[in-house]
């Protein structure tokens, strides 16, 4: 994985020198996890949020959140993360809002 920015923290799966998937963690919330269409089912994506988990639980950083659209919900439960609330916006439309405590019991 590769770092890209140094506001919003940006990283990068890549394949062959190409990029397949990224996502951005801005403090305690990770923002436009996005996988290359051909790479779905690969684990890319769950290898992203893992890494993006550890860099949070290095940090300080216990709880993470998430705007999670209809259609990626599931694939966050399946993570551990559970939805909160719901956010509607005439811009972004239905966000489901969804959290993870990265402190284990």
């Amino acid at each position: 994985m590769a770092e890209l920015s140094t506001c919003r923290k940006v990283y990068v799966a890549i394949k062959d020198n190409s990029i397949i998937g990224t996502a951005s963690l801005d403090k305690d919330t990770i923002y436009t996890v996005f996988i290359d269409i051909k790479q779905h089912n690969k684990g890319i994506g769950r290898q992203l949020i893992h890494y993006i988990e550890q860099i949070a639980i290095d940090s300080g950083i216990t709880l993470l959140k998430l705007p999670s659209s209809i259609t990626g919900q599931k694939f966050y439960e399946n993570l551990g993360y559970h939805a909160v609330d719901v956010v509607e916006s005439e811009v972004y439309g239905r966000d489901i809002i969804m959290i993870k405590n990265l402190i284990k019991d």
